[in-house]
């Protein structure tokens, strides 16, 4: 599993409104117990909110991040990438840090 990399949404239950996962913690930092992930919503299923959300192109449709949205789980429940957001890595970078430290 890579830094960046989209995966279904293993809770099925919750797969009409969070279809997809991203993987937000480096593959350094492997093996690990849990791997931290942001929801992918379908787009205009929630506002924007500033640097927190951002828009993202998932198999030709667009889908809303939400930095702010993030857990914990287990790699064995990710399954195999459906793509990859490393293009967005700025975006990533800048809604993590508003979160931690508001700037």
């Amino acid at each position: 599993m890579r830094q960046f990399d989209v995966v279904s949404n293993p809770h099925r239950a919750a797969t009409d409104t969070i279809p997809y996962l991203v993987v937000l913690q480096h593959d350094h930092v492997q093996p690990a117990p849990s791997v931290i992930v942001a929801s992918v919503v379908k787009y205009g299923f929630l506002p924007r909110i500033g640097k927190l959300t951002f828009e993202v192109r998932i198999g030709g449709e667009i889908y809303l991040v939400l930095a702010y949205d993030m857990a914990a789980i287990a790699p064995q429940r990710l399954s195999s990438p459906v793509a990859n957001l490393e293009a967005h890595r700025d975006q990533f970078i800048a809604a993590i840090d508003l979160l931690f430290t508001g700037f």
